[in-house]
This record gives structure tokens, C-alpha cells and sequence, in this order.
């Protein structure tokens, strides 16, 4: 018995195991349209054991690049993770966390960036109520990279917009 065939049964069988759980829209988001889920559901366990004897020395894998984005994150800071995910622009990277433009280039091909974070100003029907909390903050022209995030989440505002909005507020106030 190889390697692959016994890591090939064992995902098998769990994914079988999420199909009688009623895990299929689970299974969908890892590539297994529900038409293939059911054909291994419906397999016998020396179904399934042949199934994966067959497969020969070839792993199987389901959804391969979600698992290795996965594991390039274990590689990124969370935070740095958190301000990719919720739309921070390289220059407030760059500015806020210290990382510099190549590694956060790098890191976008890792982390995807939700839709509602990629704006890059802040829409009109929320920006009072984001500058009255901005103007809460103990620093309000200069926040802290955790505090922008509690904005982003909050305002639903990509960290982007808010912060190109703040460093126009700060160059304002130098004129």
C-alpha cells in the first residue's frame, strides 16, 4: 500500500463523511460540484477502496491552490493579513506597518481582498458618520494600524480610502 493511496482513501472518506453531515455547500467551496459528491456517497467503502487504489500514485486534491494560498498566509503577519483582506493600499502598508512595496506585492497573490474593501475613496453615504468616529480616536490624524482596522470593519470602508482620506486631511492642515 503507497502513501498516496492511503491519503487518497482517507480523503475520501471524509468527504463522504461532510456529505452525510449535509455539508455540500462546504464541499462546493472546495471545487466538488455536488453531482461528484454524490457519486462517492453513493460508493460502498471496497468502492471507495478501489476507487483510490486506482488513482495510482497520484494524490488527489481538491481545491490545491486555496491549500497553498492557505499555507503562503502562515508565512504573512495576521495583521498584515487582515489589512490585505480589508483593502489597505501599499503606501498605508508601507507607512503603517513598515512593510515594504515588494512584500506586500508579493502577499496580494496570497490574500484575497474582499469586493467591499476595494473601493479607493470613501463612499458619500458614510463618510460623517467615519470622520465622527476618526474624530473620536486619541490621535485622529494619525491612527494606529489596529484602530484603522476597527474603522475598515465598522464603516465597511477599505483601509485604502480611509487612510488616502486622512493624509489628505493631514496635508490640508499643513497648508
Amino acid at each position: 500500500m503507497n502513501s498516496a493511496f492511503s491519503i487518497n482513501f482517507i480523503l475520501l472518506n471524509q468527504i463522504c463523511i461532510s456529505a452525510h453531515r449535509g455539508d455540500h455547500k462546504e464541499l462546493q467551496k472546495y471545487g466538488l460540484p455536488h453531482s461528484q459528491v454524490e457519486l462517492l456517497t453513493s460508493m460502498t467503502v471496497a468502492q471507495l477502496e478501489l476507487f483510490s487504489k486506482e488513482l495510482g500514485h497520484h494524490f488527489i486534491a481538491i481545491n490545491g491552490d486555496y491549500f497553498s494560498r492557505c499555507l503562503a498566509q502562515m508565512n504573512i503577519p495576521r495583521l498584515c493579513v487582515d489589512y490585505i483582506k480589508y483593502g489597505a493600499s501599499n503606501s498605508a502598508m508601507r507607512e503603517l506597518l513598515n512593510v515594504s512595496l515588494k512584500s506586500c506585492t508579493e502577499w496580494r497573490r496570497f490574500v484575497d481582498t474582499h469586493s467591499d474593501y476595494r473601493q479607493r475613496s470613501i463612499p458619500a453615504d458614510c463618510h460623517l458618520a467615519l470622520w465622527s468616529d476618526i474624530e473620536k480616536l486619541p490621535n485622529p490624524l494619525y491612527p494606529t494600524a489596529e484602530e484603522l482596522l476597527v474603522l475598515a470593519k465598522q464603516h465597511t470602508v477599505s483601509i485604502g480610502a480611509i487612510w488616502a482620506d486622512i493624509k489628505k486631511g493631514n496635508d490640508d492642515e499643513k497648508k
